[in-house]
């Protein structure tokens, strides 16, 4: 078996049980946002999304990019200087407490002017509310961080992935029953927050994971600073770059724009889904590679990887851009129907961002991280420029515009980089064949549905049901799968106790 299938199907085995947790928080999450959007009005929803957006911004900064700094800086200390590791935990906890606590300090004094910024001041006593959640939020991250630089991911597993979605899902839920209101909601927010990191922290304790010194080391605190801040200033990008638009709308716009426009990101959001699942898999795979320097391997691992991606994210696609009134519909209720070409916009960019594959990732294997950061900081400042050029005239379309836009600028900046360092490029026979089957289909379904007016629930069923069969075919008929795919089947079989002998029988057929 080659390098390239034996990192295949590690991949498969792996994102098995990535996808299944990474899926579970997805859905919790979902269906929490949906619960909120149907049981506040227009408005709220939109004053929600801004307070939550904003605390983000705020908690990323005041983060100072420990959190990322500590999975690297833990497995270090304990190698090269065991002895101040206690000094290390306890002055990093130290610094995210005084953080945390500065941050409530000048979100719940400072929230009116803050709040300046935007349409609606009803964003100040937000702000004043969620603030107190500030130092709960960024120690339950920061305790994380340290149990991943351990190598655990238990905890994450459990408060990250699964206890607080849940908890946030059962709070929300209990509140819709009882006809829920803004304040409420935020103070679920703050009341959870609490509730987490206390429940963490007395978990690591019984544990007894790691036994924290009160003692704070001025110089281990000036190492740790300067190493994290690089890390900061990227999560500061990563962040304008996600959430810039939610800001800027409700900047120009009333709040309940803001509603409106976050009924359709949220939806489009879930697009990339597959290449995340994957991409939590795809360095340790590629790593090794790279470092024999099998380039041909390297690529061709690129290309069966990214196809796989494309092939999983198109049908998710077809439903949002050919029924976005049924999917806004059916997920958020009638009142956010105005947001359909919105969320088509938005599937677009989404949509492009996974194509092109882990175009990112990749450049971090081949040590072209320093890219990263000008990419992004390139499309954060298109982002910016286009939402205020275009928010003003086109409103929300304009914002899903921007944000498009911004997505395509990042990708073709990163594919274009990392083809001309290693020539690697998404583009074999099999992923080309993929796109244009794909986008031809879905091309053909949008025409057919807009012009017999076909976007309800039943046609959605019907046709979407019709695609699930014939795309499949159109991939056997014209040979997209390869020799990689049937060793993959042969993986999953492996793995989940499958027989899928009468589907490698007939896909073999068509190599």
């Amino acid at each position: 078996m080659s390098e390239v299938s034996s990192a295949l199907q590690r991949i498969a085995r792996g994102a098995g049980i990535t996808i299944i947790g990474t899926a579970t928080s997805l859905i919790m999450g979902f269906l929490s946002r949906a619960l909120i959007a149907r049981g506040i009005s227009l408005s709220d929803y939109g004053l929600f999304n801004l307070t939550i957006t904003t605390l983000s911004l705020f908690l990323t900064v005041a983060a100072l990019g420990i959190p990322n700094s500590m999975p690297r800086q833990i497995p270090y200390y304990l190698t090269k200087r065991r002895e101040e590791f206690p000094e290390l935990i306890s002055t990093a906890t130290f610094i995210t407490l005084i953080s945390g606590l500065i941050t409530t300090g000048i979100l719940f004094s400072f929230s009116g002017i803050i709040s300046r910024a935007f349409t609606d001041p009803a964003v100040s006593w937000g702000l004043r509310i969620t603030s107190l959640s500030a130092p709960f939020m960024l120690l339950t991250s920061y305790i994380i961080s340290f149990t991943l630089g351990l190598g655990r991911v238990r905890e994450r597993f459990y408060y990250q992935q699964i206890l607080r979605p849940l908890l946030w899902l059962g709070g929300v839920g209990f509140l819709y029953l009882t006809e829920p209101t803004l304040r409420s909601l935020l103070y679920l927010w703050v009341l959870l927050s609490g509730l987490i990191f206390l429940i963490l922290n007395i978990d690591i304790k019984r544990l007894e994971i790691v036994k924290i010194k009160p003692a704070f080391d001025i110089e281990i605190a000036r190492e740790l600073i300067l190493f994290s801040l690089p890390l900061m200033l990227s999560g500061i990008l990563w962040t304008f770059m996600t959430k810039m638009d939610t800001l800027m709308v409700g900047h120009y716009l009333p709040s309940s724009e803001v509603g409106l426009y976050n009924a359709a990101v949220p939806l489009a959001s879930l697009l990339p889904f597959v290449l995340t699942a994957i991409n939590t898999l795809y360095v340790p795979m590629a790593t090794p590679l790279f470092a024999k320097g099998s380039m041909k391997d390297l690529t061709r691992l690129y290309q069966i990887v990214t196809k796989w991606i494309l092939v999983g994210t198109l049908p998710f696609f077809a439903l949002l851009f050919v029924f976005p009134e049924t999917s806004l519909g059916l997920v958020f209720g009638s009142k956010y129907l105005s947001a359909s070409l919105t969320l088509q916009i938005l599937a677009v960019g989404f949509m492009f961002h996974t194509i092109l594959g882990p175009n990112g990732l990749t450049l971090t294997v081949v040590g072209k991280t320093g890219f990263l950061t000008v990419s992004t900081a390139l499309a954060v400042l298109t982002d910016f420029v286009l939402n205020m050029l275009l928010i003003p005239r086109w409103r929300i379309e304009g914002a899903a515009v921007a944000t498009a836009v911004s997505y395509l600028v990042v990708n073709l900046a990163n594919s274009w980089k990392l083809y001309s360092e290693t020539g690697i490029h998404p583009f074999s026979r099999a992923y080309t064949k993929s796109l244009v089957l794909g986008a031809g289909w879905i091309a053909f379904l949008k025409v057919l549905v807009v012009e017999l007016r076909m976007d309800n629930i039943w046609n959605m069923i019907v046709l979407m049901g019709i695609s699930v069969g014939i795309y499949p075919l159109l991939l056997l008929m014209f040979k997209v799968i390869e020799k990689e795919d049937i060793e993959l089947m042969i993986a999953v079989e492996k793995k989940f106790g499958l027989n899928l002998s009468w589907v490698r029988k007939i896909a073999g057929k068509f190599l």
